[in-house]
């Protein structure tokens, strides 16, 4: 398993060096994106990961009915692992890049007086509470998008681990949905690739918990 883990990091940072190469340009934010990936990597094995009870059965109905295999509001953080990832991005980017380190330095200090609870914040954003999620940074002044990706980045692990568990039940021969099958996250990409004699099949990228399920190659999601 642990070798899997780390050819899907070689693999992921391959693709990120070939596009560096190709836009210089955009070096430095490809350079922190590896980083994230590398930190989010190393946390995997220190995540605790509730027991789900699913079998081929509860799955196929899920499957049928369209569900997700999981409703992301029943899953509760990993805050440890969350906040270490999290304070690890943040002191990266607080000593590489001079645009951002003073936005951190103002979500720190929001953190540290309350204005910020991450608990609440890592706990709000598995659950895809939109409310929440506009509301934060309302009556603050540090910059909210940055915030929510810091604390996206910090959780998307525990939802990829979650995956990870739940993947051999989702029936790729029978969800062709624009949702992802394990999570119910919309996507964040999509590939062509060859596969059990197709060539150039189309996947979608989950924009949560990282599955990758087959998708009609005509259309969009």
């Amino acid at each position: 398993m642990k070798r899997k883990r780390s050819e899907g990091l070689n693999r992921i940072i391959r693709r990120i060096n070939t596009i560096e190469k190709n836009r210089p340009v955009h070096k430095e934010v490809l350079d922190f994106y590896k980083y994230i990936i590398r930190e989010q990597h190393k946390i995997k094995p220190l995540i605790k990961v509730k027991r789900i009870d699913m079998n081929e059965e509860i799955a196929k109905a899920h499957i049928i009915e369209g569900f997700s295999l999981i409703d992301k509001k029943e899953i509760k953080p990993d805050i440890d692992s969350a906040t270490t990832l999290f304070k690890n991005i943040c002191r990266s980017l607080q000593r590489n890049n001079k645009k951002a380190a003073p936005e951190i330095k103002k979500i720190n200090q929001a953190i540290r007086k309350g204005e910020i609870d991450l608990k609440e914040l890592f706990g709000k954003l598995i659950a895809g509470d939109k409310e929440y999620i506009d509301s934060v940074g309302e009556e603050t002044e540090f910059n909210k998008w940055l915030l929510l990706f810091l604390a996206e980045s910090s959780v998307n692990p525990l939802l990829e681990a979650y995956a990870e568990k739940l993947k051999g039940y989702a029936d790729q021969k029978s969800w062709f949905r624009s949702y992802c099958p394990v999570c119910g996250s919309e996507p964040v990409m999509g590939e062509l690739r060859n596969v059990e004699g197709v060539e150039g099949a189309k996947f979608l990228v989950c924009s949560s918990c990282g599955f990758q399920w087959r998708y009609k190659r005509l259309g969009c999601p």
